[in-house]
């Protein structure tokens, strides 16, 4: 290996010594993999199923697809009888929320993805609402 000295000058008149060695330069290929798809709509994304979407819709992961359900807000529900009463839409079981009279209720049995029911006797006075994502 032969190292060769080149001397420059600078504008400030200094004095720079470059030493320059023998390099084996390596020939490289790069592959560039794009793992991030480009999409510009929700709808070109293969695992999404959206039907008919509005707003206020929410995305939920299910049979492997993420798919758009309605969130329903302050329903009120029809009164089967004094205990027992059914949402206008099927439900998500980890979503409805019950109030009393304004108050959150803790003490009621899902019977299915539309019926639910109090531990107590509901009188007629009293006020019925629900909060629940879309089944």
């Amino acid at each position: 290996m032969t190292d060769n000295i080149l001397k420059c000058n600078f504008i400030e008149k200094e004095l720079v010594d470059i030493n320059f060695a023998e390099k084996e330069l390596i020939n490289i290929e790069l592959a560039v993999i794009d793992v991030i798809p480009r999409k510009t709509y929700i709808t070109e994304l293969s695992d999404v199923l959206v039907t008919t979407p509005a707003n206020g819709d929410i995305l939920i992961y299910k049979d492997n697809y993420w798919r758009n359900k309605e969130v329903v807000f302050g329903e009120t529900p029809t009164k089967i009888n004094s205990k027992r009463f059914r949402t206008n839409k099927n439900y998500l079981s980890t979503s409805l929320q019950v109030f009393l009279n304004g108050i959150k209720e803790k003490e009621i049995t899902q019977i299915s993805s539309s019926l639910f029911e109090f531990s107590i006797d509901t009188e007629i006075e009293d006020t019925i609402e629900v909060n629940y994502i879309e089944a």
